[in-house]
């Protein structure tokens, strides 16, 4: 069971568990304390926490957060280096699924630098509500700034923007994606 706000990893801490989320959404950060982490990856039911594991890096690279409540299948890192090393299709398809997480933190990065606050909330919801399989996220404000390595008041108008497009409807706790395409049009200017 993964619950929202549960630390599965902490940056520089030896990796003792790789999860492959079921259902929920987790988030791993860059930044080595609270004031400087960004989101670099998401996972969803389609990937796996600690990539860097299958390249040999026994210690994680990042903070890794539960955003959203869910399950996982979680496996100790040693026991999936051992099966990894010895089963070539395995091996083939853990590595691709860390060469997914390497191309989504390349776009992240290329993305965030030339993107306002505005378009990168767009898409960030958007690919949250696409690795959740669901329109709904409850999330805070606070939990959105510290995904996107912003202040909360810019979230807040972020959000207040996007409501005023009738594209979000945003409550304290809760967003819910009301128009996916209007969305994926704001994020892709």
């Amino acid at each position: 069971v993964l619950r929202r706000g549960e630390v599965l990893d902490v940056a520089g801490q030896p990796v003792r568990h790789v999860y492959f989320p079921v259902e929920g959404l987790i988030s791993i950060f860059a930044g080595a304390t609270a004031a400087t982490r960004i989101e670099a990856a998401s996972i969803g039911c389609d990937g796996m926490t600690a990539p860097g594991l299958l390249l040999g890096d026994t210690i994680s690279s990042g903070h890794t957060m539960v955003q959203a409540a869910g399950s996982a299948w979680r496996i100790p890192a040693d026991t999936l280096q051992r099966l990894a090393e010895n089963d070539v299709v395995l091996r083939r398809h853990l590595l691709r699924q860390a060469a997914m997480v390497l191309r989504q933190l390349a776009d992240t990065v290329s993305y965030s630098g030339r993107a306002t606050i505005v378009e990168r909330l767009a898409r960030w919801l958007l690919q949250a509500t696409y690795r959740l399989g669901n329109r709904r996220l409850d999330l805070t404000h606070d939990a959105l700034a510290e995904i996107l390595g912003v202040r909360r008041p810019s979230v807040t108008t972020g959000l207040q923007t996007l409501e005023g497009r009738h594209l979000i409807r945003s409550t304290r706790r809760a967003i819910v994606v009301l128009d996916p395409e209007g969305l994926a049009e704001v994020a892709r200017r």
